[in-house]
């Protein structure tokens, strides 16, 4: 496949990947709640959740032109990368999360290697 064609469809997956994140965001509390987890109040995971939508969809729209918006997926793998001590934290705290948080951050880490692997090699 083609440089810039796996990288345009690693973008739009991410992308619509943290869309998807963003809404889960919206009513996580209830579901962390029933598990037993005092999350305090549900705002910040909502406001997460809104930013995780409003990234995606930026992403979604970066792909259409990968060459003249790469500094949004740039940003968007930097993220990916700055999140991952609060990740490691969180896995020692409540172990409960480490199935789905050692999932969330291999795939963030790869993600953001592949993609800044090929805006390097397409010298975006």
């Amino acid at each position: 496949m083609e440089k810039q064609v796996l990288l345009k469809w690693l973008i739009v997956i991410g992308g619509w990947f943290e869309v998807a994140i963003g809404i889960l965001f919206q009513f996580l509390h209830l579901f962390i709640a029933d598990m037993g987890i005092e999350v305090g109040p549900p705002i910040f995971l909502q406001l997460s959740g809104a930013m995780f939508i409003c990234f995606g969809l930026l992403l979604v729209i970066s792909a259409r032109d990968t060459e003249k918006y790469a500094v949004i997926p740039k940003i968007n793998a930097l993220l990916r990368f700055l999140v991952q001590p609060a990740t490691i934290y969180n896995m020692i705290i409540v172990p409960k999360f480490v199935p789905l948080l050692l999932g969330a951050t291999i795939y963030d880490i790869t993600w953001a290697i592949i993609v800044l692997y090929l805006l390097r090699k397409l010298e975006y």
